[in-house]
C-alpha cells in the first residue's frame, strides 16, 4: 500500500459511516434473531445485508422474513425507531416502579460474553501498521477482554513502528476532523503460530471468547470476520472444511526444512503439529488477524492464510487453531463467569 496512513483511515472512516442506520429494514432469521438492515443483493442462493456494523451475506432459508421499514406516522411520538437498542445501564436506572431489592452482584456489560453476531462483529477491530521501511500494512484484531486486549497475527504487526487501531462504533464522520484511532503496543508475539496481541489505551467493553472446545466437526458453520481490503467490517460464512496440521500441508515433509530463524527455539514436533482450520469462509487480504466465529459467537480459530494455486486471493482459508490462542493468550483472557 502506497496511500498515507491518515488518508487510508479517513477513506475506511467514510466507507464504515455509510451504512443505512436512517432507513432499515426489519430482518427476522429462523433462529430467533432479528436485526435491521438493507437488502443490497439478492439471489436464489444469497443475501447480502448491510448492517450499521458492515456487511454480511446469508443464506435464503436462514431468514424467515424481511419486513420492509413503515414510514413514520405524522404524530412523532408514534415514531418507530430505526435501530434496535443496545442495552443501558443508565436507561434500567430510570425506570423504577418500586423500592429496590437488597444488593446482588450481578455482572457488568464488560463481563459478558457477546451473545449476538451484531454484539460479536463490535469486538473486531481494523489494524493499520506504519512499517520501518515506510510502508502501510492493514490487518484485524479482536478484543479478548474489557481492557483493550487485541489479538491478531504476527505477521500483520510484523517490522511495524507504529502499530494504529480503529474500533467498531467509533467511526463517526465529522468534516474537518481526522477519526478517532488508538496507537497500540505490542505485548507478545509468536512468529511460529502466527500470533500476537497488542493493547490500546482504551476499554474494550464488546469483546470475544474462546470456544472452550477442542473438536471441531467437518461441515460445522463459521464466520470469518474483519476487513477485507482495508473496507469496512464484513462477515463471511463458510463450514470447517478440515482440520490439518503443519506436517499436513508439507504432505509428510519436516517442518524443520524450513529454516525459520525466530523459530529455532521450537522443536520440529512442535511445529509439525500445529493445528490449523481450513474454511471455505472468505480470508481476503486485510481479513488477517480477525476470528473465525462459531454458531455461539466465540472465537475457534484467528484468521491467518490463504493457499492459492493462482497466486490470486482465491483459495484454501486457513486459521490458527484456538488451543494455540488460549495458551498463547493465557493471563490475558477473561475467565468465564461462575455460578
Amino acid at each position: 500500500m502506497n496511500r498515507a496512513l491518515p488518508r487510508l483511515l479517513c477513506v475506511l472512516l467514510v466507507l464504515l459511516g455509510a451504512a443505512p442506520s436512517a432507513s432499515a429494514d426489519l430482518i427476522l432469521f429462523r433462529n430467533g434473531t432479528a436485526l435491521r438492515g438493507k437488502v443490497i443483493k439478492r439471489s436464489a442462493t444469497d443475501v447480502v445485508i448491510q448492517f450499521d456494523f458492515g456487511t454480511a451475506n446469508f443464506r435464503p432459508d436462514e431468514i424467515a422474513e424481511i419486513q420492509p421499514e413503515e414510514p413514520e406516522d405524522e404524530e412523532p411520538a408514534a415514531a418507530q425507531p430505526t435501530e434496535l437498542p443496545l442495552p443501558s445501564p443508565a436507561a434500567a436506572d430510570a425506570v423504577v416502579a418500586a423500592p429496590p431489592p437488597p444488593p446482588v452482584e450481578a455482572a457488568s456489560p464488560v463481563e459478558q460474553a457477546p451473545q449476538s453476531l451484531e454484539d460479536a462483529v463490535k469486538a473486531v477491530a481494523f489494524i493499520a501498521v506504519l512499517t520501518k521501511t515506510g510502508g502501510v500494512g492493514l490487518g484485524s484484531g479482536a478484543a479478548i477482554n474489557e481492557k483493550g486486549v487485541l489479538v491478531t497475527n504476527y505477521h500483520v504487526i510484523h517490522d511495524a513502528e507504529r502499530i494504529v487501531v480503529l474500533l467498531p462504533g467509533e467511526q463517526k464522520v465529522v468534516a474537518g476532523k481526522e477519526p478517532k484511532t488508538y496507537d497500540a503496543r505490542l505485548l507478545r508475539s509468536d512468529p511460529c503460530m502466527d500470533l500476537a496481541l497488542v493493547q490500546i489505551p482504551r476499554k474494550t467493553p464488546h469483546y470475544l471468547r474462546m470456544a472452550e472446545h477442542d473438536e471441531l466437526s467437518i461441515g460445522a458453520e463459521v464466520r470469518a470476520v474483519g476487513n477485507p481490503q482495508g473496507l469496512a467490517i464484513s462477515v463471511s460464512k463458510g463450514v470447517v472444511s478440515a482440520v490439518r496440521t503443519t506436517r499436513d500441508f508439507l504432505m509428510g515433509g519436516d517442518v524443520a526444512e524450513l529454516k525459520v530463524p525466530a523459530c529455532d527455539a521450537v522443536s520440529g514436533r512442535e511445529l509439525n503439529k500445529a493445528t490449523w482450520i481450513q474454511t471455505d469462509a472468505a480470508i481476503n487480504p486485510g481479513n488477517s488477524g480477525g476470528p473465525l466465529l462459531d454458531g455461539s459467537n466465540r472465537i475457534v480459530g484467528i484468521n491467518s492464510m490463504i493457499l492459492s494455486t493462482s497466486g490470486g486471493h482465491q483459495g484454501l482459508g486457513f486459521a490458527v487453531h484456538v488451543k494455540h490462542l488460549r495458551k498463547f493468550a493465557s493471563g490475558y483472557l477473561k475467565k468465564p463467569p461462575t455460578d
